[in-house]
């Protein structure tokens, strides 16, 4: 750059030059570009004989051009490399209060803060989720610490992450809807140990209830006959994921100790392949779709990965 700058500036220069000497030489004693002292020297010198500065016009310009397309073919090859080899990213807490889907999941789509980045490796080929379907271990990815949800994840194309509760009247309109949408015999994954087989191909969804009921006996009627996977209600596995979704009902907030982001009820869709989520409005969903709310959750897949092919 500061070579390319020198011939430039040099090449100005001497065209000002040559422009106020040849004005003073043709002006017949008439008003004309004033000299410099520069500017006599070069006269008296020689040096701005015209021959030799048609000369440099020649040779001055073909040097620009060639720096330039040097530059841009260096900028051209740095530009590749960067782009196959590495990618960069911010890596902190989750930040997703200005949008409408929730990212808490720990999925690439989410914003993070912290401004000590590192960089990791990324695969030239960018289909992702296609990656992810082929390889056999998992366990890295961000929903496979909870015990209840690998088996969901492994035998649905979607799942149904519900927060809910006997007690709460919001509710109730939202489980009838999905009970009336979706047919534990054909959308639906059966809970593990209902079926004397393991499931022959992949079902459309699978739903995973996480309950706020005050007793394991409550709980386990609400969800008795719907095909909903049960979170444990003796184990910690519904709290850490109400924690890790920031979801509870608002009496449980004091025992959790966490600013909610959703409350009950409230269900969220999850590609299971890349663990990522599709949204957070899966309630509004089931509202103005009814069971077409599974095509909507579908065409949402399809374009988070093709988003996924394109740019990863």
């Amino acid at each position: 750059n500061v070579y390319l700058f020198s011939i430039i500036e040099c090449r100005l220069n001497d065209e000002m030059q040559k422009r106020r000497v040849g004005s003073a030489s043709t002006s017949n004693g008439g008003p004309g570009l004033p000299l410099t002292s520069m500017d006599v020297s070069a006269v008296t010198s020689g040096r701005m004989h015209p021959r030799r500065n048609n000369h440099a016009n020649k040779t001055v310009s073909p040097l620009i051009m060639c720096g330039v397309v040097c530059m841009a073919v260096a900028l051209v090859v740095l530009f590749i490399m960067q782009g196959r080899g590495t990618l960069s990213f911010w890596n902190g807490t989750t930040s997703s209060s200005s949008r409408k889907h929730d990212n808490t999941a720990g999925n690439h789509y989410k914003h993070q803060r912290n401004p000590k980045h590192h960089t990791v490796h990324v695969p030239k080929m960018g289909d992702l989720a296609n990656q992810i379907a082929m390889s056999r271990d998992r366990s890295d990815l961000p929903l496979a610490k909870f015990p209840t949800l690998p088996y969901a994840l492994d035998n649905a194309e979607l799942v149904g992450i519900y927060f809910a509760s006997s007690w709460c009247p919001m509710s109730t309109p939202v489980t009838n809807l999905l009970s009336q949408s979706f047919s534990p015999n054909n959308q639906l994954l059966q809970p593990e140990g209902t079926s004397t087989t393991a499931p022959v191909k992949r079902k459309p969804l699978a739903l995973v209830y996480v309950s706020s009921d005050k007793t394991k006996e409550s709980m386990e009627e609400y969800s008795k006959d719907k095909g909903w996977i049960d979170v444990p209600f003796e184990t910690t596995e519904r709290t850490d994921l109400k924690r890790h979704f920031r979801t509870c009902a608002k009496i449980e907030l004091a025992e959790m100790g966490f600013e909610r982001k959703h409350e009950i009820p409230t269900l969220i869709i999850i590609d299971s392949q890349t663990h990522g989520i599709l949204t957070t409005d899966g309630v509004a969903d089931l509202k103005d779709h009814g069971a077409s709310a599974l095509d909507e959750w579908i065409a949402l897949q399809q374009a988070a990965r093709g988003m996924e092919d394109k740019y990863l």
